[in-house]
């Protein structure tokens, strides 16, 4: 039974079949009994097994099933199989002509920052992320994701590496830079420093968009946003 599963049979059609191959004609009640196979699934499988090729129905006053021979079943489950093999091997041909031509392309770039779009202003910004997203603006966990990522590429592109270690340290050395949250840095402690906003909802005649919420009434400085250095008791700070 484990040989007709892997080439393709589930459990149940197996056992269908090897009870079919033991007896001439059977009825859907005899084969369920038979194979062990409960009742209210002996006729899909039956069926299956006959839309497959591997048993017959005998019409009659009660419908009885007998199975395919045995070389005659293997067979048309080889071909089946030779069939669906046919299919990936013309879609894997397509899809290598389809593909090569950006791979070849993309060999010829070096930097990192090449395969990303960098946006300068955060209106820009949330305009193409809508594009891209069914109309849905970003929020600011996207865009802190938007300015660390840009952050590292930088790093990466000036070490020519992205050695895991000496990105950070190199990421930590370099000074923040982005149209989102503008200068900043990262301190010993993993820390991103960069100003803070104090942000109001507007009210509905304010608003002059779609995703047109808010509007700033205080910025935070960057050196008293975030709890200082050393009140953090950081095991990276000696």
């Amino acid at each position: 039974m484990d040989r007709l599963i892997r080439i393709g049979l589930t459990q149940y059609e197996a056992r269908v079949y090897l009870a079919l191959i033991r007896r001439d004609a059977s009825t859907p009640g005899e084969v369920a009994t038979l194979a062990g196979v409960p009742r209210p699934r002996i006729y899909d499988v039956l069926h299956s097994l006959v839309g497959k090729g591997l048993a017959a129905e005998r019409p009659g006053r009660t419908a009885k099933y007998l199975a395919t021979p045995p070389a005659a079943a293997m067979e048309r489950l080889m071909a089946a199989h030779r069939q669906q093999m046919d299919l990936i091997e013309s879609d894997a041909r397509a899809v290598t002509d389809e593909l090569t031509p950006a791979f070849q392309e993309g060999q010829g770039h070096d930097s990192p920052l090449d395969y990303i779009e960098v946006i300068r202003d955060p209106e820009t910004m949330a305009k193409r992320f809508a594009e891209l997203d069914r109309g849905i603006h970003p929020t600011m966990i996207h865009a802190g994701v938007y300015a660390a990522t840009l952050h590292y590429l930088k790093a990466v592109e000036a070490l020519k590496s992205d050695d895991g270690t000496k990105v950070i340290a190199k990421m930590k050395e370099m000074p923040t830079d982005d149209p989102l949250f503008g200068k900043g840095s990262i301190r010993i402690d993993g820390r991103k420093i960069h100003p803070a906003y104090l942000l109001e909802v507007k009210k509905p005649a304010e608003s002059k968009a779609p995703w047109d919420y808010y509007k700033v009434r205080a910025t935070i400085p960057a050196e008293q946003a975030f709890r200082p250095l050393k009140d953090g008791e950081c095991p990276l700070v000696k």
